[in-house]
């Protein structure tokens, strides 16, 4: 029932969100037409043109893996490992918004069993929402520690903190709905599929955030329990990227 609901929510927000650019390329288109013989001019609109349409991929895309998620490949994650790759990739995307990513991961951090590609889709979603609520010359960390190494049941902790704008006390409770956000370009499904992505991992993820101070996510995920050798990891804390 839960599922259907979300999924009834999916399906209002997708009309409105696909119309509003819809409505922008075609008023684009129009002025194009009035506009040939201006190649300047002509340059913008189709850039608009380009860009909206691009939007309505990534919406599609997104909306597609929340409502329709792949079938998990479960295996041994090197958690350590996929964090420094994910920091990596993004690295060039922070320092386009002027903003400065580092990461302090615990070199030696137990395997955790799961999809490893989508754990990276999940801490991907994570550091694009940080870098796009901070300003240019502000901070996203990311820590990754063991939580309860010496217990029955130990989780790897994967802490996300920006420096951003902060998250309206009225608005946390939304964070993880589907379609919920507060940028004007926003599509509102990055959080949704990082909390069914850390659902399936039998894992929990908490957002806390003070209003013009920065917002933080926590991501709990159950460390791989088996007698084999674990997957190897590099030796101490090791700054993996800053820009």
């Amino acid at each position: 029932a839960q599922r259907l609901a979300a999924l009834g929510r999916l399906a209002g927000g997708l009309a409105h969100e696909i119309r509003n650019p819809l409505g922008i390329m075609r008023a684009a288109a129009q002025m194009l037409q009035r506009e040939l013989a201006d190649q300047a001019t002509l340059s913008e609109y189709t850039q608009v043109i380009q860009s909206e349409v691009d939007r309505v991929d990534r919406l599609i895309e997104q909306l597609l893996a929340y409502a329709r998620p792949a079938p998990m490949q479960r295996g041994p994650v090197d958690i350590a490992e996929l964090i420094e790759r994910t920091v990596t990739l993004t690295r060039a995307y922070a320092a386009q918004h002027g903003v400065s990513l580092s990461a302090d991961v615990d070199g030696t951090l137990p395997p955790l069993e799961g999809d490893a590609e989508l754990l990276h889709q999940a801490l991907i979603n994570l550091l694009l929402n940080g870098i796009n609520a901070t300003k240019e010359g502000g901070e996203v960390h990311v820590r990754a520690s063991v939580q309860g190494a010496e217990s029955a049941t130990s989780f790897v902790v994967l802490a996300v903190h920006d420096t951003g704008r902060g998250i309206a006390a009225d608005d946390l409770p939304h964070v993880f709905d589907p379609f919920f956000t507060t940028r004007v370009d926003g599509t509102g499904l990055g959080l949704s599929i990082v909390q069914q992505i850390v659902q399936e991992h039998q894992g929990t993820v908490d957002v806390h955030s003070t209003p013009g101070a920065g917002t933080r996510f926590t991501v709990r995920l159950p460390v791989l329990r088996r007698s084999a050798d674990p997957v190897p990891a590099q030796s101490g804390r090791t700054p993996v990227a800053q820009s």
